[in-house]
């Protein structure tokens, strides 16, 4: 008996709520309501409320709610725009310098395939535009050949010789020059006593540093005719400055040794 009793206590469930009075026991469905409209101003009808509220939930803003802080921003977005294309270009100025060491080192691939420079003939006044020396400075690990004339395809071919000044071994002004971005890219760590040295067919010319001058294109004339033998190194300054520079580094030497040297006539014909 006791038994009994015990399952039947486990099978009845418990703390149920008792069935209101007059009710089956069922769940009562819930009724949904619609929802209360906003009340309209004087002089506004329903059918206006109405389509207000049905094009607020067409463009994502519910009727009865306040707009967002997203609908706020204005033209604050903009400032990451403006940030981005300040560091786009302050990227490209910075990397100018590079690009025009590249397109320059391109330009003397160039037409170091396509041009070929003769030498000079031995004994003779160089031509223009033929090869008669070659140019050495140990400090910078710098050697290339010297060419007679200073025009665009020979500048890229090495370092060239001022047409208008002298030769070494004739006691007076020789003017070298090059590009500041390739063969000449180096001079500016030249010091004082460093060694330059010119090799030609009719004698090894030592030089040593004297000075580094900034100097205008127009000063350079200045540097013609001296009293004694000089020779300048010359390129563009500033050393990084984008596009054409607008001013020269000219490096000073004084001659240590070598043989003096004439073409007679032939230096004379030049003038």
């Amino acid at each position: 008996m006791d038994d009994t009793r015990k399952k039947h206590r486990r099978t009845q469930p418990r703390n149920l709520p008792a069935p209101a009075s007059g009710s089956s026991g069922r769940k009562r469905k819930r009724q949904h309501f619609p929802r209360a409209l906003p009340q309209p101003a004087s002089g506004v009808t329903i059918d206006e409320v109405k389509k207000s509220s049905a094009r607020r939930k067409r463009s994502g803003i519910a009727a009865n709610t306040a707009p967002t802080r997203a609908h706020k921003t204005g033209v604050f977005w903009l400032a990451p725009v403006f940030l981005l294309i300040a560091t786009v270009a302050v990227l490209c100025v910075a990397c100018l310098p590079y690009v025009d060491m590249a397109v320059s080192a391109f330009k003397v691939y160039l037409n170091d395939s396509s041009t070929e420079i003769a030498p000079a003939e031995a004994g003779k006044y160089p031509a223009f535009g033929t090869e008669f020396a070659t140019v050495q400075i140990p400090s910078i690990n710098l050697i290339y050949p010297v060419m007679q004339g200073d025009t665009e395809a020979l500048l890229s071919q090495g370092v060239c010789h001022f047409y208008g000044s002298d030769l070494p071994g004739e006691n007076s002004s020789i003017l070298f020059t090059a590009h500041r971005t390739t063969h000449f890219s180096g001079i500016g760590a030249l010091k004082p006593g460093d060694s330059v040295t010119v090799d030609t067919s009719w004698g090894t010319y030592e030089y040593a540093v004297d000075e580094a001058m900034i100097l205008y294109p127009a000063d350079i004339a200045g540097l013609l005719n001296a009293s004694q033998e000089t020779l300048y190194l010359i390129t563009c300054y500033p050393f990084n400055f984008i596009g054409g520079a607008p001013q020269r580094y000219a490096v000073r030497c004084h001659l240590v040794s070598g043989p003096p040297h004439s073409f007679g006539e032939e230096a004379a014909a030049r003038e």
